[in-house]
């Protein structure tokens, strides 16, 4: 089995309780409000658990909007000439930024390079060119991850599906976090004998045709985490059950998609990212010296209803 270099750190990085400072002395000094420009491509349940995980975070060391903070927060609606009028005005105009996802976060770092930059919720962020490595970013972008490896995944459909011989996996080609997702789980797959079979799409249009055609080839099916995924969810979850395909989830918010997911918590990646923000602001560290902080445990969510409409005990599933 050969993993990416993001994965192997992230799994180093599986099972190590993630451990939170205290804020109680960050209070902020400055007689001027701090602005922070906040943005997200496009809607995703995911994005603005990370988004208020940030806030809550900044709260909680003392930044109170409207008080000492302004946030700009904008959502791109899925247009990147949008999506990037809306950075550059942020770049001018704010203090900090934090990109909400890959693409965010990339428009920002294309666009300054003097300004923090933090990120949540970017699976590879050396990939994205967003750092120089995980390690030792080397530039004004450090942020948290939301890298979810495929092995629990995978190790679940092989437990709970009989007779399990070939695993499809329907993903983004043209996204970065997509494409990496599914290169670790095929290696994973295959290192366990399994069959692989991929199926791309490019928007939330190609998602049932794509689905429909992944399920009729399959044992069963794994979900990387993407937008067009999330946004599709029910309809997935629709033609899996109708074609009796048991799907697993790296993404909680694409759970009506699926017979169980195992994710991140998104909240508590963007709260992570917001205690950087904070030390960042208070002078005590700058994004260049920050490593990229991986995910320090994946959460099983079942799925009662698809699992009762594919005959499995959603209670054993748990377990």
């Amino acid at each position: 089995m050969k993993l990416n270099k993001l994965a192997l750190l992230a799994l180093a990085c599986l099972g190590i309780a993630g451990c939170q400072s205290s804020q109680e002395a960050d209070q902020p000094h400055s007689d001027q409000p701090v602005k922070v420009g906040i943005l997200q491509f496009s809607e995703n349940p995911a994005m603005d658990q990370a988004h208020g995980g940030f806030t809550r975070a900044l709260a909680d060391a003392g930044y109170q909007e409207g008080e000492n903070l302004m946030i700009d927060y904008e959502n791109a609606a899925q247009d990147h000439s949008n999506l990037y009028g809306i950075a550059e005005k942020m770049a001018r105009e704010d203090d900090l930024l934090l990109g909400l996802g890959t693409q965010s976060s990339q428009a920002f770092a294309n666009i300054e390079e003097k300004k923090p930059i933090v990120f949540t919720a970017v699976t590879d962020a050396e990939g994205a060119q967003l750092v120089a490595s995980n390690e030792s970013p080397e530039r004004n972008v450090t942020g948290t991850s939301n890298m979810v490896l495929p092995m629990s995944g995978v190790d679940f459909l092989v437990a709970n599906v009989e007779n399990l011989e070939t695993i499809g996996i329907l993903y983004n080609a043209g996204e970065v976090n997509s494409n990496i997702q599914y290169e670790n789980c095929k290696a994973y797959a295959e290192s366990l004998g399994l069959k692989v079979e991929g199926m791309t799409i490019t928007n939330t249009n190609d998602v049932q045709g794509a689905i429909t055609a992944l399920a009729g080839k399959v044992d069963a099916i794994y979900l990387p985490t993407d937008n067009s995924i999330v946004q599709t969810a029910p309809t997935i979850g629709e033609v899996v059950k109708r074609m009796g395909v048991p799907t697993v989830g790296s993404d909680k918010t694409s759970l009506p998609a699926c017979l169980a997911t195992f994710g991140v918590d998104y909240e508590r990646i963007g709260y992570r990212a917001g205690e950087m923000a904070v030390e960042i602001l208070a002078g005590r560290a700058q994004p260049a010296d920050m490593p990229v902080e991986l995910p320090d445990h994946l959460e099983l969510t079942v799925n009662p209803e698809m699992a009762k409409a594919l005959d499995y005990d959603p209670g054993a599933l748990a377990d």
